[in-house]
Parts: structure tokens; sequence; C-alpha cells
């Protein structure tokens, strides 16, 4: 009688602690992931790109981060409010991309991708393209955003790079 007492209070505690863990907000780095994942779509609309295949823009840049593969992969602060983080393709882990978020407006404020430019074979060599986004004429708080970026692509490594500025409108992006 008395295990099955201690097995009951048992059984409600772990629910009680399940139900408090489930309440809990996720870490900031983490909640930077999530607002990547649901702005990156908006971002880039019905924009097409072959970089990975031929197909969404936004699609590739998602796909391209879906694994995790070292602790620089992983959600981690680079400024006070930047938030930087990325992972590569599952199916080639050669390909791979980057977001920084800046949790003080819940923005993605940056984007990278490593590919290779594929026609009929595949170039040896990696290109990343680098998407910085402005939300109005006036925002200028981002002038590290290169350097950010540069940073990652030095550590993934590429052969050619491409830096595309967008100006945001209605949360659509327009690129150069």
């Amino acid at each position: 009688m008395k295990t099955d007492f201690i097995k009951y209070a048992l059984v409600v505690l772990v629910g009680a602690l399940a139900c408090r863990a489930s309440d809990a907000k996720p870490a900031p780095e983490y909640r930077a992931k999530q607002i990547a994942f649901e702005q990156i779509p908006h971002l880039f609309n019905d924009q097409k790109k072959s970089f990975l295949y031929s197909g969404g823009l936004a699609e590739q840049i998602l796909s391209a981060m879906e694994v995790s593969i070292s602790s620089d992969d992983n959600p981690h602060s680079i400024s006070r409010e930047l938030v930087m983080f990325s992972g590569c393709r599952k199916e080639s882990c050669d390909e791979k991309s980057v977001a920084i978020v800046d949790l003080r407006v819940n923005r993605t404020v940056g984007v990278g991708i490593r590919h290779f430019s594929c026609v009929d074979d595949c170039e040896p060599y990696a290109t990343v393209d680098y998407y910085m986004f402005r939300y109005s004429e006036s925002d200028r708080t981002y002038t590290k955003i290169p350097e950010f970026l540069e940073t990652w692509g030095a550590r993934v490594g590429y052969s050619k790079k491409r830096l595309h500025y967008c100006s945001v409108a209605l949360g659509v992006a327009v690129c150069n």
C-alpha cells in the first residue's frame, strides 16, 4: 500500500513538472531560431533560386540549416541583442546556411547560404550568398552584420561570395 502511494505521488509530481516545463518560454537564443524560421519564408516570399536545387530561396535556406553539427551552429549571442545560428543540409553537409536575429526588435537581419553551382556538373568550389535586411530608410543599426556573416563564411569556407542588400516593406524583402 505504501509503495502504491509513493508510485502515485511520483506520477503526480512528474506530471506537474512536465506541465510546468511545457509552459516555460524558450531561452532567448532559441527564440531567435523560431523568429528566423517564421520570418524567412515571408521575407523571400516567392523568390526562386537554383542554389541547392531549383525552387524557393527561403525553402533552400531553411533546408540548409536543418542539422547542427557543432557547438558553433547552435544559437549564440554575438552582441547584446544579436543572436546567430547555422546548420547544414541533411542530404549534404557541405551546403550550409546561417541566420542573424535582432532580439531587441524580433527581426531577422541577415542570412547566408553556402552552395555549389551545378548546371551540368557541380563546381568544385563553394559560393556564399549573404542577404542583409533593412527595414526602413533610417535603419543603419546593422553595420556589423556583414562582418558577422563574413566570419561565418570564413569558418565554413568558400571561393566566391556575393552580398545582397535587401529593403523590407510589408514583411517582404526586395534584394539587389
